[in-house]
């Protein structure tokens, strides 16, 4: 991605990317939010949706992204982000219980779907894998076994995956009748199944969790880190508390980063400037003091 297309509004990318259309309505919304961030931020330019690929980039540099009827606001470093994740999760302020789940019962697709498949996924076991950008992620002998060892699994692939990637990638390996097709619904299935396969790529398995359901991540362990959801997933699974709880907590803690869609302007404004205020805390505290190169060939 060249820079200027890093500092596009996401309306902006969405529509020079040829993505689908917003199934969820929220790019008014996104957009709103956008401009306080960026204002927030200035003279720092956040980029939308840009992977945070860094243990420890410079505080400086900002993404931001939308899912689960938020707005994901990031460090660069993915180190930072993973730090103030597990620390919002143990805010103790003010609480909005249920706030979570209630936005997984209600949530539409984020990529409008072209059908409904009703009743397709009832006792069934479907796999959601990221877009063919970040199919590496993904450890494909788990997913065969799964798929060999249990008939009910099913794969939907994502909304914006080629056709040749879904056919090389899913129906070669796993066969034509389980995997779904791509433009159906894919929250209609999430509801309607009994287990849901995920990466740290895709919201789905945050989305399952808040609806009680069971979940199983195939994402490469070495490579977990770089989902955009990684700091959520491996913050649930180091807490004692439900996913729920967890992410209850997170969305009402002011310097979290994630922020509802429906905020208020000024709300909005304060949560973001706590945020980088945070983000900039951790980054200053975490940030290492030495710099250690290869030793040089030959050299004992």
């Amino acid at each position: 991605m060249q820079l200027s297309e890093k500092l596009m509004a996401a309306a902006e990318v969405r529509q020079d990317g040829g993505l689908p259309s917003d199934g969820r309505a929220a790019l008014p919304q996104i957009a709103r939010l956008e401009a306080i961030f960026r204002d927030v931020l200035a003279p720092d330019i956040p980029a939308y949706d840009v992977d945070s690929d860094s243990d420890l980039y410079a505080p400086s540099d900002w993404t931001y992204s939308e899912g689960f009827g938020t707005f994901v606001a990031s460090s660069l470093s993915v180190e930072v982000n993973l730090r103030l994740a597990l620390a919002a999760a143990d805010w103790s302020g003010a609480i909005e219980k249920g706030s979570a789940a209630r936005t997984a019962r209600l949530i539409d697709d984020k990529w409008e779907p072209h059908f409904v498949a009703e009743n397709h996924a009832l006792g069934k076991s479907v796999w959601f894998p990221p877009g063919g950008n970040m199919h590496w992620i993904i450890n494909f002998d788990n997913v065969r076994r799964a798929f060999a060892t249990d008939e009910t699994w099913m794969c939907k692939p994502h909304p914006v995956a080629a056709d040749d990637h879904v056919e090389k990638a899913m129906v070669l390996p796993l066969g034509p009748a389980r995997v779904y097709d791509r433009h159906a619904s894919g929250m209609a299935l999430l509801r309607q199944a009994d287990t849901v396969g995920h990466t740290t790529a895709s919201e789905m398995g945050i989305l399952a969790m808040l609806l009680g359901k069971r979940t199983v991540d195939f994402t490469r362990y070495s490579h977990e880190a770089w989902g955009r959801y990684f700091p959520l997933y491996r913050t649930i699974r180091e807490s004692a508390d439900s996913p729920p709880e967890v992410l209850d907590r997170i969305l009402s803690c002011p310097w979290s980063g994630y922020v509802p869609l429906d905020t208020s302007d000024d709300e909005a404004g304060k949560r973001f400037a706590a945020f980088a205020e945070k983000a900039r805390e951790i980054h200053e505290r975490c940030r290492p003091l030495t710099q250690l190169p290869p030793r040089p060939a030959g050299e004992m």
